[in-house]
């Protein structure tokens, strides 16, 4: 009796911890706005303010060659090549709350995730909110 009702508990907590924990989501609330997977930063930056931190997290090239074999093997055409971009903006949502690492490839937002405890008084505020305060 004791020892089920011991498993039951731990349970319970474990069953709490994995669903209390957002690991990746596709939408998030910085204060009274929400951002989703598919938003550009532009749209990001106006409903949530400016990051605490940003980087880059790495550049792709990819080309292609658009062209034909001439005589003796030589090849003539064009190349063409492009870069894509991941950008990470982190956002520091204080104590009690989490960091936030939003990824943008180019300019479209594609995933959304937490990356440990937040610290500090800050909480994840809109950018309209961070106006009025005399935050942004």
């Amino acid at each position: 009796m004791k020892k089920s009702l011991v498993l039951s508990c731990i349970s319970v907590v474990l069953i709490f911890a994995v669903f209390n924990y957002p690991s990746n989501v596709y939408g998030w609330s910085c204060g009274r706005e929400i951002v989703s997977v598919g938003d550009s930063k532009g749209k990001v930056l106006a409903r949530c303010g400016s990051p605490e931190s940003s980087y880059v997290a790495n550049e792709k090239q990819s080309g292609t060659f658009g062209g034909r074999v001439r005589s003796r093997g030589y090849y003539s055409g064009t190349y063409s090549s492009t870069t894509a971009m991941t950008e990470v903006w982190v956002y520091n949502c204080g104590s009690g709350d989490y960091l936030y690492e939003l990824r943008f490839e180019g300019d479209e937002l594609v995933s959304i995730g937490s990356v440990g405890e937040g610290s500090g008084w800050k909480g994840c505020r809109s950018a309209k909110e961070r106006r009025l305060l005399g935050e942004d």
